[in-house]
């Protein structure tokens, strides 16, 4: 990533090459392959262990056999606020009348998944929603060719044309029930103007405001969020669409209002405010590995 080499001096690691002891290897043990790992422990390197791709945005870094188990809590916003820009994600699409309920991206088949997907049914021919591993997509999706998930959806590809038809996104998170889990998938509203509706773990509205971005409870009830017990939480959201549905139906449209779009832009805005980006980046990754350095 062009970040870190805003902090320090990279280069790819060869393994056919000696480099001095006392340099830093970041390394991957889980990805990178144990081989490649035992060979630079044997060769005394001080080590770091990006454990970044972990969305159990809780744990902490920590030094372990004088190795470094790097966790940054807000990792997934870092990365895909860089990444989509990159991408050009970032441009504001031009202003439309949504004609669609909401949009729902579901890629990899899950129990809970299915189980909101049936809940939803009634709603569906008024919506937009996908389930790749389940045969349901979506025009111009984009798909994994390779090795991992291939025949899977790109899940960090962005469609203008489906946030613009759409009056919100109903989120189904990877995971519902335990320790906060925070995937791309709670940050894709956010970053492209649309409220949204979230069945994940409890707490994840609640960590997203104490990033800086705003949710609607001004126009819906978003106490379900603190709901532990998972088919309670479940019952508060289906009410909620409820709701939202008969508002729906009536006037054609919900989450219009003038505050609403206010807070999109601001969710927009705060997500790919770059220095935002650069001081939890240095704070969260660049400092724990100087202080790794300098112990």
């Amino acid at each position: 990533m062009p970040m870190f080499d805003q902090w320090f001096d990279c280069e790819n690691y060869r393994s056919d090459r000696v480099y001095n002891p006392n340099i830093l290897v970041v390394v991957d043990n889980r990805y990178d392959g144990l081989d490649l790992y035992n060979q630079i422990q044997a060769h005394g390197h001080r080590i770091v262990l990006p454990y970044l791709i972990d969305s159990n945005v809780n744990n902490p870094s920590k030094i372990i056999n004088n190795e470094l188990v790097l966790h940054a809590p807000d990792w997934v916003w870092i990365q895909e606020s860089l990444h989509w820009r990159y991408l050009n994600y970032h441009q504001p699409r031009a202003p439309a009348t949504p004609s669609r309920f909401f949009l729902l991206l579901m890629n990899i088949v899950r129990a809970h998944r299915d189980q909101l997907k049936k809940c939803v049914a009634p709603y569906l021919d008024q919506s937009l929603h996908s389930y790749v591993e389940r045969g349901v997509f979506l025009d111009g999706d984009e798909f994994v060719v390779g090795r991992l998930n291939a025949g899977t959806a790109n899940d960090r590809f962005y469609c203008a044309e489906w946030y613009a038809q759409t009056c919100f996104s109903l989120v189904a998170e990877t995971k519902v029930q335990h320790e906060l889990f925070i995937s791309e998938k709670i940050f894709k509203p956010l970053a492209y103007n649309h409220a949204m509706i979230v069945l994940g773990t409890p707490g994840t509205l609640q960590y997203i405001r104490n990033l800086g971005f705003e949710t609607f409870a001004h126009c819906i009830d978003e106490s379900y969020d603190q709901v532990l017990d998972y088919s309670a939480r479940l019952q508060k959201i289906l009410d909620l669409l409820a709701d939202l549905y008969r508002e729906f139906s009536t006037t054609g449209q919900v989450f219009q209002d003038t505050k609403t779009q206010a807070i999109l832009a601001h969710n927009h805005a705060r997500f790919f405010d770059q220095a935002e980006i650069c001081t939890r980046f240095q704070t969260q990754i660049a400092n724990p590995i100087m202080e790794f350095l300098e112990s």
